[in-house]
């Protein structure tokens, strides 16, 4: 997903969720060589049973759209 100055720094995903959650989410992204280009974190706080689009958003030079990978850990 692009932010508001078209920058393509924006990850949603969906997220089920079995138990209650409370835990903090870490995503690095790589570009097409396989070196990292930015990173980020999401602390989450979810109700058993509950599913619902989280967004995670890298820094401004973090392009995802450039043939990028996206480890969500």
């Amino acid at each position: 997903m692009s932010d508001k100055q078209g920058r393509d720094n924006r990850l949603m995903i969906y997220l089920s969720i079995e138990g209650t959650l409370y835990d903090t989410l870490s995503a690095i992204a790589f570009d097409q060589d396989g070196l990292e280009m930015g990173r980020t974190q999401l602390v989450l706080e979810a109700a058993a049973s509950t599913g619902d689009h989280y967004e995670l958003t890298f820094q401004e030079g973090t392009d995802l759209e450039c043939q990028s990978r996206v480890e969500v850990r």
